[in-house]
């Protein structure tokens, strides 16, 4: 018998959980803020979990071992199971390196810091993982760290003190700590920290156990006929899914909408109104019953479909995939989920056995993945990996020098290394984001002969007066701090190298106090007026300025592109945009920088557009590191052409 009363609204809120996370993970545009079905499953999790252990508890039958056998027969089986079958599939078509990172989800994962390790890796929404086929898995972490944590604190708290209010309190100091952390650590570029980890996630799950706690002391409660409870807390779970989308700042208080959507709607217990009747529907509770093998089986479907055909692909192959996955879902359900929940059909002792045996397995399988990966079968003589990996690597400044001046509030600059005496004391400064940085390799023969030193911070344009508004992000004290080193240093030549396209035509920028909106047209009327006022300031303090325009911005990731293709036994030859289409990018950057500014504004069309086509590969060389920053190939292709740029500048103004 189930340890508390089964409720089929509660199935059919799984169901308004599940669903939208599959729609956005499917890439239907208009469900952007569909991953906050997520953050439901979260509220539901907290509240069934404690209200198992209240009801355990009070009944003086609760033991620790039950409750974690519990959660093994809930959550191991299937997960083993879809971790082995990711991991034999995709060794069969991943290339090396993307394998690996899936081998190591599935290790994290299965040591259930899974969470962590994509925290180390880059945001929710990057693209590199998205092709990782148990991303998805970081939530199952979050809620097994819960329970491996909460349990024993909450029992605690419950043999400790006896007075319920001041129960009420203590829980309400975790969740507020729990929303602050998430606010204050809001994701930013700098760190995912509040998107990934349990203290900054815990009030989703907390909000579920303290409404467990007052439905305990309160079974009887009249507050919970409350009319419109459940039609309200569905408007809360599903506007989000419309109106939020990457953008939109994460967890912070934004998930208390679809948290407290779900609260409201486990809290009511009225039994009448559409709201009800659709949640308790046949079909909706059969996706609420099957919502975990569907969340765990739809991601792997979807990645092995975007790496056969594309994200891009046909409507019709997209909603294939999801009737598969509910196919595959409510077949895994009834032969895996169901008999090991079953403890006459499947022991304790059995399946601890059982367990054991396939953990091992899949972890020295996973381990396996990570030493060695999958060359054997994909990449036998090791090339592909080696032409992906030349392409992708790092600019040797990258980790000690980009981004400093925003992991610190010390400024830091960095110097290019001279083997020798340079022949004059001309210096220089670059100044810009990762494009800048990406560019660094092709200074180094300018800094043989001149003093080179830069400060380059992702995301952030080298202009004074300037924010990002589509992110949080430190730009204004970092670019404040560059132009006070300028002002102390008096440098001759600064270089201005930065994502200027980007900015300017996808909307990113504003002035101080703009808010959030992604606006073209509002962005490139206040980095007009912010740029060129940096430049003019530059100007005032005696130094000179070039400013690199950004290179082509291609459609698609060159080296994923390529990996995929000849992995896939594909011919490739990268992807090319025309000069005109390159002549559009730049667009809005050349029209600011009209006039005298024009003529300090350098592109290597030569390079990057040979024939009037702009291309991404030279033979066996991939020139990007993804579909617009160069690669370090590239970078040592312009600098011969940087060098007589610079000397002659500096040589000329010598003179």
């Amino acid at each position: 018998m189930s340890d508390i009363n089964y409720r089929k609204d509660i199935d059919g809120l799984r169901a308004l959980a599940i669903i939208p996370v599959l729609l956005f993970h499917s890439g239907f545009s208009a469900f952007s803020g569909g991953y906050i079905g997520v953050d439901v499953f979260f509220a539901i999790s907290g509240f069934l979990i404690t209200s198992i252990i209240l009801k355990q508890i009070n009944n003086d039958v609760f033991s620790f071992k039950k409750f974690f056998l519990r959660r093994v027969r809930r959550l191991l089986p299937l997960a083993v199971t879809v971790y082995l079958v990711t991991l034999i599939v995709f060794a069969i078509y991943f290339p090396v390196t993307y394998y690996k990172s899936a081998a190591e989800a599935a290790f994290a994962s299965l040591a259930f810091f899974s969470n962590i390790y994509f925290w180390q890796q880059g945001g929710y929404f990057s693209t590199t993982l998205e092709l990782n086929p148990l991303l998805h898995t970081w939530s199952l972490s979050v809620e097994e760290q819960f329970y491996l944590t909460f349990p024993f604190l909450l029992y605690a708290m419950l043999k400790i003190i006896k007075y319920r209010p001041l129960q009420y309190f203590l829980m309400l100091i975790g969740i507020i700590f729990s929303i602050v952390l998430a606010i204050h650590y809001a994701p930013t570029f700098h760190s995912f920290a509040a998107f990934y980890l349990l203290p900054s996630r815990f009030y989703e799950l907390a909000l579920g156990a303290f409404l467990a706690l007052y439905i305990s002391s309160n079974p009887s409660s009249k507050l919970r006929e409350t009319p419109l409870l459940k039609e309200i807390g569905v408007l809360l779970i599903v506007i989000p899914v419309f109106l939020f989308d990457e953008n939109t700042t994460f967890p912070s208080y934004n998930a208390l909408y679809p948290v407290m959507g779900a609260v409201l709607v486990m809290f009511s217990n009225r039994e009448r109104g559409l709201v009800h009747y659709l949640l308790t529907s046949k079909y909706v509770v059969i996706i609420g019953l099957i919502s975990y093998s569907l969340y765990l089986w739809h991601w792997p479907l979807i990645v092995l479909k975007n790496w056969f055909a594309g994200e891009d692909s046909a409507i019709a192959l997209d909603i294939a995939i999801l009737i598969f996955s509910i196919i595959v879902s409510m077949a895994s359900y009834k032969y895996i989920e169901v008999p090991f929940r079953d403890r006459k059909t499947v022991s304790d002792k059995r399946l601890i056995k059982t367990i054991s045996l396939s953990f091992t397995c899949v972890m020295a399988f996973s381990v396996y993945g990570v030493v060695y990966g999958n060359a054997l079968i994909v990449d036998p003589d090791g090339k592909i990996n080696k032409i992906y990996n030349a392409a992708v690597q790092p600019e040797p400044y990258r980790e000690k020098c980009t981004d400093i001046n925003r992991h610190s509030t010390d400024f830091e600059v960095c110097e290019l290394p001279r083997k020798e005496s340079t022949s004059t004391e001309k210096r220089i400064f670059v100044w810009g984001d990762s494009h800048g940085s990406a560019l660094m390799p092709a200074l180094d023969s300018i800094s043989k002969k001149y003093v080179v030193r830069f400060s380059n911070t992702t995301g952030c344009p080298p202009a004074l007066g300037i924010k990002r508004v589509d992110f949080p992000q430190s730009c204004v004290r970092v670019n404040n701090a560059v132009f006070d080193h300028l002002e102390k240093e008096k440098y001759d030549l600064v270089v201005l190298a930065a994502a200027f396209n980007n900015y300017l035509n996808r909307g990113l920028l504003g002035e101080i106090n703009a808010t959030h909106f992604k606006d073209t047209e509002e962005t490139k009327e206040a980095f007009d007026a912010a740029f060129i006022k940096t430049l003019e300031n530059i100007e005032e303090l005696g130094s000179s300025v070039l400013i690199i325009t950004q290179p082509p911005r291609f459609n698609e990731n060159v080296p994923d592109n390529y990996v995929r293709n000849t992995t896939l036994g594909i011919p490739y030859d990268g992807e090319t945009i025309t000069l005109a289409e390159y002549d559009e990018q730049r667009e809005a950057l050349i029209s600011i920088v009209k006039g005298k500014w024009k003529a300090d504004t350098v592109s290597f069309d030569n390079i990057y557009c040979p024939e009037n086509t702009c291309v991404s590969m030279v033979g066996s060389h991939i020139l990007y590191k993804d579909s617009h920053h160069i690669s370090n190939y590239l970078a040592s292709i312009l600098e011969s052409k940087l060098f007589d740029l610079i000397d002659k500048r500096l040589s000329s103004e010598r003179d």
